[in-house]
């Protein structure tokens, strides 16, 4: 079976919606009476042979509410009828206000009758988007686009997806300029994870409405555009943003992990395939995932919530970059881990890992590797020699940087040519840290 759809949603409080006619599929005059999106953009989507997974993101001020509705609708009786429901007072820490979150999304579906398999993630909000309820940290202003990203990603990472559909119209405050972006990472993802060779990436936003209007709204595509390489936005300094010593020890552990996570990424970033090949092996034993389940973790059981008071505060802040490229190094090593340092190998990954960074890279790194493949009837058989010692000339055994990028990676007096079973490379001892160490990220 091919890569599916992913469709996400993201919602503001339900309980503000009013019913209007919406005309959905893009233009083919399909009109849904409803009080939200979803059920016409679903029903656009129903019975469709492409394989679909369903998102719907919320707020975790979901339950924030002043018991005020606006006019009749599905969609503000059923928030009403589901929040009436709503217990708070075994609310003890943030995960279980997560539940209560999540329990009252599934109970809304399902009294409007949605009836399709849809999973929900509750992202943190800012500020009081009900204006009763608290919800910050000094560090938390990036915390949705991380959260809601580590969700999503981790699903990419498991499901191939060719085609990423975001439906903005009832977002609120950040969420529609946040989700955008997350859909050009979540694209990245799916093309260096599964080798596909484009992810078609679509926004959709209905009409605007004001006050009593009651006639037909377009659900609109407001963007559209197809993605054939990824996105390598900056480097951040560090995955959590914290000031509190009793997070050193944790803080350590990731720093540790995110200074192997930017090799992995020089290596893609600059193409040196021989280097992402050294690296991956190396770090085999480092769980890039683990590390990331372990700090989400430690941010929602360090998350502080009082009841009484109202108030959701978070202890430290995730930079969504770093969530980002901790999951690009771990797609990258799935497959170059595997791989042994054959010239071979080598175009496989300028194939499925490069050629997605750069369509230069490609042609630059099999151009390469076919000059060593010459080597092959060089009558050698046994046995490692520099690279070096097949040409006429030598220099100092130190990374010159353009050399290596115009021959992709590969500087002729760093690199050993094995005469072993075919023709392998390696790098001398040394010369892997060398070359990491004379190039920088952006």
């Amino acid at each position: 079976m091919g890569c599916g759809r992913l469709v996400i949603f993201t919602w503001g409080n339900p309980a503000t919606w009013r019913t209007y006619r919406y005309r959905a599929g893009f233009g083919r005059g399909v009109e849904v009476e409803s009080c939200t999106t979803f059920v016409p953009v679903l029903n656009e989507f129903s019975g469709a042979s492409k394989k679909t997974k369903v998102f719907l993101v919320v707020l975790d001020s979901l339950v924030d509410w002043r018991g005020e509705v606006a006019g009749e609708s599905e969609c503000s009786r059923c928030y009403s009828e589901c929040r009436s429901r709503v217990d708070l007072s075994g609310v003890s820490g943030y995960a279980d206000l997560l539940r209560v979150n999540e329990d009252l999304v599934f109970c809304m579906l399902k009294c409007l009758g949605v009836e399709r398999d849809v999973s929900v993630i509750v992202g943190p909000a800012l500020g009081s988007p009900g204006g009763v309820w608290y919800f910050g940290g000094e560090h938390s202003s990036t915390d949705f686009m991380s959260l809601v990203l580590y969700e999503l990603g981790r699903e990419v990472l498991s499901e191939c997806y060719d085609e990423i559909v975001v439906d903005l119209s009832h977002g609120v405050n950040f969420m529609p300029s946040e989700v955008m972006v997350l859909a050009q990472m979540l694209a990245s993802l799916s093309l260096l994870r599964h080798n596909v060779e484009k992810v078609f990436v679509r926004a959709l936003n209905s009409d605007p409405v004001s006050g009593g209007l009651k006639g037909l709204l377009n659900i609109n595509t407001i963007y559209e555009n197809t993605f054939t390489t990824i996105v390598l936005p900056e480097f951040p300094k560090r995955l959590m943003r914290e000031k509190d010593k009793k997070f050193e020890d944790l803080r350590r552990a990731v720093s540790d992990v995110m200074r192997r996570v930017k090799n992995i990424i020089k290596s893609i970033y600059y193409p040196l395939p021989l280097v992402l090949v050294e690296l991956c092996k190396s770090y085999e034993n480092v769980d890039l995932l683990g590390s990331l389940n372990m700090v989400v973790n430690e941010w929602v059981k360090e998350t502080k919530i009082d009841v009484s008071s109202k108030s959701v505060v978070h202890s430290f802040g995730i930079d969504p970059r770093a969530i980002y490229y901790v999951l690009l190094a771990f797609s990258a090593c799935s497959m170059a881990s595997k791989l042994s340092p054959t010239s071979e190998n080598l175009e496989e990954l300028a194939r499925h890992v490069y050629r997605d960074v750069s369509k230069s890279y490609y042609y630059l790194i099999v151009h390469e590797v076919s000059q060593v493949n010459i080597l092959k009837d060089s009558g050698r058989r046994g046995g490692c020699v520099l690279l070096s010692e097949f040409h006429d000339k030598s220099a100092r055994d130190e990374p010159n940087l353009r050399v290596l990028i115009a021959h992709a990676g590969l500087q002729k007096e760093l690199v050993e040519v094995c005469f072993e079973e075919g023709v392998s490379l390696r790098y001398s001892a040394g010369a892997v840290e060398k070359i990491l160490s004379s190039f920088e990220l952006p």
